[in-house]
Order: structure tokens, then sequence, then C-alpha cells
């Protein structure tokens, strides 16, 4: 399992932040996590992934998103 890392002082990082991020922003739209994947290309297991905060960020597919 991954560690959760501070900046200095105990002020979060990006890691800290990012999952909280893409789910307040996803929901601000309404959109669920198999729309938000459909728009992207990721898939919804990604798209959840990222969104779990005890997980850290996980490291993206090796196939780039298909436009």
């Amino acid at each position: 399992m991954r560690q959760r890392s501070r900046g200095r002082q105990g002020t979060a990082t990006a890691e800290d932040l990012l999952p909280a991020e893409i789910r307040r922003r996803r929901c601000e739209r309404v959109l669920s996590r198999d729309e938000l994947a459909r728009r992207t290309g990721y898939s919804r297991q990604y798209i959840s992934q990222l969104e779990q905060p005890s997980r850290g960020i996980p490291s993206r597919p090796e196939s780039p998103p298909s436009t």
C-alpha cells in the first residue's frame, strides 16, 4: 500500500487533493462515473480509482484514450 505523503508543514499535496477534486467536479456537472468515462475515453474503473483517496493516484492505462 502506498504511503500518503504530505508537503511541508503538513499541507496537503496534489495526491491528497486530486481524488476529492475529481469527484467534486464530476458531481458538480451531474455526471456519473460511466458518463465521465465515456466522455474521457478512460474506463469507469480508472475513474473510480482516481476518486479513491486511500489508494493514491493510479498510473494511467498503457494505451491513451481513443478519440
